[in-house]
Parts: C-alpha cells; sequence; structure tokens
C-alpha cells in the first residue's frame, strides 16, 4: 500500500511540475511574442484606442502615423503607392505586412521596457503611444523613383553604398493601403500581384546587368587579367549550343572595358567558361547572391542553378538560363563596387524613438562581405563607366557627373523581355546605387536607362525634367 502511495504521489508531483513548466513557458517566456501578436484579439482592441507609433523618412517626413478617429484611433499612410509594400499596413482585419509587422511591438508599445517605463511615467496609466520608427528613406527620392517608373511593372531600388541605407524602394504596382477594407478581395487576386514587393521579393533574370559579376568574379579569381582581349566572331559554339550576340554582331578583337561596354555575349561566355563551374558558383555564394539578404522585412534569396553543361555555365555568364535575383541583389552587386568591394548590409530603419523624442535604439552601419579586392573593383568601375559614356548605358548619362552603369535585357518566357540598369555616381566617391527593373519592359539602355537617371539626377540634387513619363 505504501509503494502505490508514493507512486500516486510521484506522479502528482511530475504533472504539477509539467504543468507549472508549461505555464511558465506561455506565460514567460512566450509572453512578449504572444502579446506583440498581430492576431491577438486583445491587441486588435487594444489598438483601436492606442496612438501606434509613427513612422517616417529620414528627414522626418509622415509615411504613416495614428489619428484620432470615432473616439479612437485609425491608421493613415502618406507614402505613396511605390512604398506601401515596404513600410507595410496595421489593419483590424488583415493583420500587419512590411515594417508594420517587423516592428509591431514598438510600434504598438508592447515591449516590456517600454510598457514599465511609460506606466511609471503615466503614474499607473497605462500607456497610450507605442515608439516611432525613423527609416532610411528619403521621401523626396521616393517619389522621384515612382514617377519615373510611372505605371509600369518593376522596382526601382536605391542605396548609399558607403553603409547600406535603402534610400528609396520602389515597388510597382503598388496599391492605397488606406482602402484595404474596400480593395481586399481584388488586392489579393489581382494577376500584376500589388500585395507583392518586388524590391526585395520579386526574382528575375538579370541579363546583361549581370556582366558586372562575372567580371569581377573573373579579376577576382584571377581567371583573367586586365590587359587580356578576346575574339568576338558574333557567336560561341559550345559543344551542341551556340551563344551569340544580337544579329550575330562581331566585334573582333576586345579588352575587357569595351567588351562591358558593347555588352558581347561571346566574350563573356568565354569568361564564364574561363571562371568554371566552382570559381562561379564560390563568388555566388561570396557575393550572397544565393541567399536573402539580412533585412528587416522579408527579402527572398537568388537562384543559383548549378550547370551540368558547359552552354549552360556560358548562359549563367551572360545572366541568362535558369539564374534568378531580386532588385535589391543587383543594388547590393552596384553598391558593392562602388564601395571599393565592401558589401554593407542593406537597412531601412535608422532609429526607433520613444514617445517622448529619445532615441531608443539606431542601426550602426555592418560589413557584410569582402568579395572583391579594392583594384578589382576600381576596374570594374572604370569598365562600367565605359558603358555609359560611349556604350549600352548612353541614356544613363547625366550632365557634369560620371556615371557607372551596366544594361541589362532579359530573356523572358512568359513575354517580352525585361529590362535593367544598375550602376552608381559619381564615378569617383559614389553617394547613390541604383538598380532599375521593369517587367517586359524591352531594350534595358532604352527603357531602364532613362529611369536611372532620373533617379540618380534627383539622389544628387540635379532636374532632369526629360526623364519624366519616360
Amino acid at each position: 500500500m505504501g509503494k502505490n502511495m508514493l507512486r500516486l504521489l510521484s506522479l502528482f508531483i511530475l504533472g504539477f511540475l509539467a504543468l507549472f513548466l508549461m505555464t511558465a513557458y506561455w506565460q514567460v517566456l512566450r509572453s512578449p511574442e504572444l502579446a506583440a501578436h498581430p492576431r491577438n484579439p486583445r491587441l486588435l482592441a487594444r489598438e483601436r484606442e492606442f496612438a501606434r507609433g509613427g513612422i517616417y523618412d529620414r528627414f522626418g517626413e509622415t509615411l504613416a502615423d495614428s489619428r484620432p478617429f470615432e473616439g479612437g484611433y485609425k491608421r493613415v499612410y502618406q507614402g505613396g503607392v511605390s512604398l506601401v509594400q515596404t513600410v507595410g499596413y496595421s489593419h483590424p482585419r488583415f493583420g500587419q505586412s512590411g515594417l508594420e509587422l517587423a516592428f509591431n511591438g514598438e510600434l504598438a508599445g508592447l515591449k516590456p521596457e517600454d510598457q514599465i517605463s511609460q506606466w511609471l511615467a503615466g503614474l499607473g496609466r497605462r500607456p497610450k503611444e507605442g515608439n516611432s520608427l525613423i527609416t532610411t528613406i528619403d521621401l523626396r527620392l521616393q517619389r522621384a523613383a515612382e514617377v519615373a517608373l510611372g505605371l509600369r511593372r518593376g522596382a526601382v531600388v536605391v542605396l548609399k553604398p558607403s553603409t547600406g541605407e535603402i534610400l528609396a524602394a520602389a515597388s510597382r504596382p503598388g496599391f492605397d493601403p488606406n482602402r484595404l477594407d474596400e480593395d481586399w478581395d481584388q488586392l489579393r487576386t489581382h494577376p500584376d500581384s500589388p500585395l507583392l514587393n518586388r524590391v526585395t521579393q520579386g526574382l528575375y533574370p538579370p541579363g546583361s546587368a549581370f556582366k558586372v559579376f562575372t567580371l569581377a568574379a573573373a579579376l577576382e579569381t584571377g581567371a583573367v587579367n586586365w590587359e587580356q582581349t578576346f575574339e568576338d566572331r558574333g557567336s560561341l559554339r559550345i559543344g551542341d549550343y551556340v551563344l551569340g550576340n544580337p544579329g550575330r554582331k562581331a566585334y573582333g578583337s576586345l579588352g575587357l572595358v569595351d567588351a562591358l561596354a558593347v555588352s558581347s555575349n561571346v566574350v563573356f561566355g568565354q569568361i564564364g567558361l574561363t571562371l568554371g563551374w566552382e570559381g562561379f558558383h564560390q563568388m555566388a555564394r561570396d557575393w550572397l547572391l544565393d541567399r536573402p539578404l539580412l533585412l528587416e522585412i522579408p527579402a527572398k534569396g537568388g537562384h543559383v542553378p548549378e550547370p551540368t553543361v558547359q552552354g549552360e555555365l556560358a548562359q549563367l555568364a551572360i545572366g541568362q538560363g535558369e539564374l534568378l535575383v531580386t532588385p535589391l541583389h543587383m543594388a547590393m552587386l552596384a553598391a558593392t563596387v562602388a564601395n571599393g568591394g565592401v558589401a554593407m548590409r542593406p537597412y531601412l530603419v535608422m532609429e526607433v524613438r520613444r514617445p517622448n523624442g529619445t532615441v531608443k535604439a539606431r542601426t550602426r552601419p555592418q560589413v557584410l562581405a569582402r568579395p572583391l579586392k579594392t583594384v578589382h573593383a576600381s576596374r570594374v568601375a572604370q569598365a562600367m563607366n565605359a558603358v555609359v559614356q560611349g556604350g549600352t548605358g548612353r541614356e544613363a548619362a547625366l550632365p557634369g557627373i560620371r556615371v557607372a552603369g551596366k544594361t541589362g535585357t532579359a530573356q523572358n518566357p512568359h513575354g517580352e523581355a525585361h529590362s535593367w540598369f544598375i550602376g552608381f555616381a559619381p564615378l569617383t566617391n559614389p553617394q547613390v546605387a541604383v538598380a532599375v527593373v521593369v517587367e517586359q519592359g524591352g531594350a534595358g539602355g532604352l527603357v531602364a536607362a532613362p529611369i536611372a537617371r532620373a533617379v540618380l539626377g534627383a539622389a544628387l540634387g540635379l532636374h532632369d525634367s526629360s526623364s519624366h513619363g519616360t
């Protein structure tokens, strides 16, 4: 009888301990996460009587804030339709997205340290206001990118090469986050996917804009040397596959600068073969093309396939085949060259500020990778400058400023080619890097390059009225 009682007591103690641990897990360890979860009904009810913190551009211009409405608060957005996928939305029915979701705990005042400090400051009253975000976005530049892109599907992303700050992130088509109740069903089913953030999650073949990577990788690995020349006869036979220039145009003997300026498929196919599968994939990893970039909001990694035959490797070297990247990856490619071969972590939020205006947290620039030596970065930049001065990227040129860039016209199995341009300016001491993609836009030199010119000009304080509506 005593043994049975002992077993029963042991089971009782174990059951009590399991219940205690489970309760502690949910109420202590997981409590902050559950409190900030967008689907928490208490949070949804609370937000109707709570001033969610504002979201602002780098100069204090309002992107989103909460305003009094029918005895509570209503979220209002002012950042423009091309920025909404990045800023996101906070809605009682549809939850949160973008920065609104990533920083929900801060904006909703749900961080334990904020609740304690606000409770003490309010002498026992519940906090009525959340923290605010100061983003890296320059709203003036964002609007310039939105105007330049127009109604075409695609994306424009602008980075500060030395820090990784995202100055503009335009994704088209966009939508009005102030009309979610009226437009939600249409937005969710629209064939153009307006809810998709094309800057960070749109995957595209990069076309000839990717030749910047191929040149950088070949120089860094020693697969080619700077003085080397190549013969371009208009086409290159690789087993049963033939790689050709548009119209089979033959350029003859070309150095690396001229090969990039005229965008020779034949030369870059040869460079890709010399680089080899192992060199290509190692450099793709070094440049972080095969993974999502560390960012506050969701970002997709690129798709770098494993070629099985030499012809596929040559296609990858010119940005074709099954290779896919995001516009953010391509902007990082240009920014890394501009920054002397050093890739900085991209970021969107500069500061988190308390309701009284004091800084709670500040983002520090962080080196992400060093995939390219300074000497090689300088040479790639020189070749990119030749593209704009006298090559395929002349439509991106700015008066009095040396621009470095590369066009791309990426074959698209679903329709007309995608139009690309990546670049930076000025050539010396670069201030901004840009990537532009226009879905089914056609030739990069005719469509994406003028958009880049408008955005770079706006970023550098120029007025290029001819770019509007291009």
